[in-house]
């Protein structure tokens, strides 16, 4: 997910002149994005752009689905607004998921909200985000993927299930490379059996 986002922001800091494709409906090339939109609005001068419509990126294991898009290339910030939704087919963006110790299986994001600062790596997901991989779901508030210190944080009603171990916390830091994560004011539910007075 962490190569997704990082794709996302790269296209959408490089507007190419769209056409118009089957259906009436605009379609420009990324790099290896195709992406397909209603109508873009972009202004030359100032380097302003928005999708005031559905927005649709599509790359091999890969696609990005929102209500609108809107940014400036110029400041490299864009905004992805309105049930957005982020297949990643290698699921890279877990808690130590570079590398050997990643698992590599496929991840969802959703979110009403997703803020890309492409030149400082960094990323904001918010309003009902909720990050899915394997048998992992994380729910918050918000969520921020920071590439440059590659920590991902979560904030506001944390919870996180995995099979039976769940932890419910109001922050929370990972390592990206680690996967050592610190949870704050939280607690953790952990399945009895194998531990001390539990069933065996």
């Amino acid at each position: 997910m962490i190569r997704l986002i990082a794709a996302i922001a790269a296209a959408a800091m490089t507007l190419p002149v769209p056409s118009t494709g089957a259906g009436g409906k605009t379609t420009a090339k990324f790099g290896v994005w195709t992406v397909h939109m209603t109508v873009v609005n972009y202004n030359l001068k100032t380097g302003d752009f928005n999708t005031p419509n559905h927005v649709s990126m599509v790359r091999i294991g890969g696609d990005v689905n929102a209500d609108r898009a809107s940014g400036n290339i110029k400041s490299k910030h864009a905004v992805l607004s309105g049930h957005v939704v982020m297949h990643d087919m290698s699921g890279a963006v877990a808690p130590g998921a570079s590398g050997a110790s990643g698992s590599g299986a496929p991840s969802t994001l959703m979110a009403d909200n997703v803020q890309i600062d492409q030149s400082a790596a960094r990323y904001v997901a918010t309003g009902d985000m909720q990050y899915t991989q394997g048998a992992m779901v994380l729910t918050a508030r918000s969520g921020t993927l920071d590439q440059g210190s590659h920590t991902m944080t979560a904030d506001g009603d944390v919870h996180i299930q995995k099979g039976e171990q769940t932890l419910v916390a109001e922050h929370v830091v990972c390592n990206t490379l680690s996967g050592a994560c610190q949870a704050h004011r939280g607690t953790v539910e952990l399945p009895s059996a194998g531990m001390p007075g539990g069933p065996r």
